[in-house]
């Protein structure tokens, strides 16, 4: 800016340059400026031969009319655009005094922008604006910076003006104004600036947890001066995140391998650039893992040796946490041995069913492996046998050694669905006996029999001897056998053969031949059948001593025993 008529205070200049950006020395340049000014030489055209350096520069005079004056400068030969200089301006006449026109003794927080421009006011000698005067801006105390710059041009009704960030310190800040001429006095802007509040943290400290508990740590944040705040965390263990879809949380689930102390930072700042930073501790307990039996030996939940044998047992574990392991062996509950193999001795546990166990420990948690072991009796069955009797009883026989230990014996037939009864207990009687008898009276309805031994023990435990098949070939007649015992007193035996499955009745006549009692009327299946009369009529009382007939009719045939009845 300069005054009519006045030489402008700075040469205009440019620098010659070829497409390498290299310094063309001695270069011509022609300056040009409009009508409103004019060159040294009183042209709007100059040729100015540049300096060794590629400088050239010229000196322009205001011309008297105010206003904007264009000024531009090229260089023959180059293709390069002119150079054109910006805000030139002839000023009405020049500016003598400024003048605070706003913005004077604000109050902001440090890091923003100050609410309202400063605002200066540039007058002629007359009183009247100055206009196209510049203002040059200072800070002379406090910290703070101009945007967009520290100068301005005044308007048309002399009014110019400046924007100003506040720097983070707190306090005052002078902002000195004065006209770039020098003319006049300086004017002073006061500021006064307020602290920027961090934001507020608030978060658990310290955590504690184990290995594979969720965490869902809460963090809450806010600012004094009610900015947004923006949160950050760092040093996060895997895995762990910041959640923010309520607020802030940070969660995590840590795996069986995380256990220690893990501390995270956490960072909350304003829009003007205030932080906290806070350390929050997660510590992190070790889970402890059962170990893990993988493998044992003998396969078998339940187990047998005989009296006198060995047997080895094995566990093969592993531990999930690489803690070293101890096992332990147990029988019956009490502690027998340690070590990943276990010889079992029959004879240190004596006779019937023991429960073995492995106990794996980590020093913290245990498993096991149980088996149920069985001390099988030294009884050997030396011979079991069978024979059917033409009455229809079957005569079973067998002989043991060795039963010292032996309590009785049980005597099972197999029915024909399949299922076992017990026909008769046998007891063993003296230590030394050797040889047993038992008779069976064979079922109705079945060609064969099977029989199962088994022996018993003190404590109970049963051991299965052997097995044998008794064959029954079926009746070939109808008949009714003599009645036993005879006489009889109270009950008589009545034995009947039936060849095949007929209709039959067997009843009791006097000897008046009054019907007695019927002791069976209906079909009967093909084999060897025995009915007991316990000496009552129909109506179940008894019946008088005497004779009586024993009738037995099936389609074409009847027989006929008779009994005596003695009281």
């Amino acid at each position: 800016i300069a005054a009519p008529g006045q030489i402008f205070a700075k040469a205009f200049a440019v620098a010659a340059l070829d497409s390498f950006l290299n310094q063309i020395p001695q270069a011509t340049v022609t300056f040009r400026c409009d009508q409103f000014a004019s060159w040294e030489n009183g042209d709007t055209l100059v040729t100015v031969v540049a300096d060794s350096f590629g400088i050239a520069r010229a000196h322009l005079k205001a011309g008297s009319a105010p206003g904007r004056v264009a000024v531009c400068a090229w260089t023959s030969g180059l293709e390069a655009k002119p150079a054109v200089f910006r805000d030139v301006f002839v000023s009405r006449g020049e500016a003598v005094a400024l003048q605070k026109a706003a913005g004077d003794s604000q109050r902001a927080r440090a890091g923003t922008l100050l609410p309202a421009p400063l605002i200066v006011k540039a007058l002629l000698s007359s009183g009247d604006p100055a206009p196209d005067e510049v203002v040059t801006f200072e800070v002379t105390a406090g910290e703070a910076s101009f945007v967009p710059a520290d100068w301005c041009a005044t308007g048309s009704d002399g009014l110019g003006q400046v924007n100003l960030r506040l720097g983070q310190q707190h306090g005052t800040v002078r902002v000195r104004a004065a006209l770039a001429s020098g003319k006049g006095q300086p004017v002073t802007f006061t500021i006064e600036v307020v602290p920027n509040h961090a934001p507020v943290v608030q978060v658990a400290t310290d955590t504690t947890i184990t290995e594979t508990d969720s965490l869902y740590l809460p963090i809450r944040v806010s600012d004094p001066d009610g900015d947004p705040v923006f949160v950050q965390v760092s040093n996060l263990p895997q895995g762990a995140r910041l959640d923010t879809t309520r607020g802030y949380a940070l969660t995590w689930r840590p795996s069986y391998s995380q256990s220690g102390d893990w501390p995270v930072e956490i960072t909350a700042a304003d829009t003007l650039g205030a932080s906290t930073t806070v350390t929050s501790t997660v510590h992190v307990l070790n889970r402890n893992r059962a170990p893990v039996i993988t493998a044992w030996q003998p396969a078998d939940s339940v187990v047998a040796i005989n009296r006198g044998g060995t047997l080895t047992f094995s566990v093969v574990a592993v531990d999930p946490d690489s803690d070293q392991l101890r096992i332990r062996w147990y029988v019956d509950e009490q502690l027998q041995g340690e070590g990943a193999d276990f010889v079992v001795q029959a004879d240190q546990l004596g006779p019937g069913r023991h429960l073995v166990a492995a106990s794996v420990s980590d020093g913290d948690k245990a498993v096991a492996h149980h088996w149920w072991l069985d001390i099988l009796t030294a009884v050997q069955l030396e011979a079991f046998e069978g024979t059917f009797t033409r009455d229809g009883a079957i005569e079973l026989h067998w002989s043991v050694s060795d039963a010292s230990d032996v309590v009785r014996y049980v005597l099972e037939r197999q029915g024909a669905d399949g299922q076992w009864t017990t026909v008769a207990r046998v007891p063993q009687g003296a230590a030394d006996a050797s040889s047993f008898h038992y008779t069976d009276m064979a079922p109705a309805g079945q060609s064969s029999c099977v029989y199962r031994l088994k022996a018993v023990v003190a404590s109970g435990e049963k051991r299965e001897l052997g097995k044998i098949t008794v064959e029954v070939p079926l009746p070939k007649q109808f008949k009714l056998y003599p009645v036993y015992p005879n006489p009889f007193n109270p009950t008589a035996r009545i034995r009947f053969d039936v060849p095949k499955t007929e209709r039959v009745q067997i009843r009791v006549f006097d000897l008046k031949g009054r019907l007695v009692q019927t002791l069976f009327d209906g079909r009967l299946a093909a084999g060897y059948h025995r009915f007991d009369w316990q000496a009552v009529d129909q109506a179940g009382r008894s019946v008088p001593s005497g004779t009586y007939l024993i009738v037995a009719t099936w389609p074409g045939g009847r027989s006929v025993q008779k009994v005596v009845l003695l009281k």
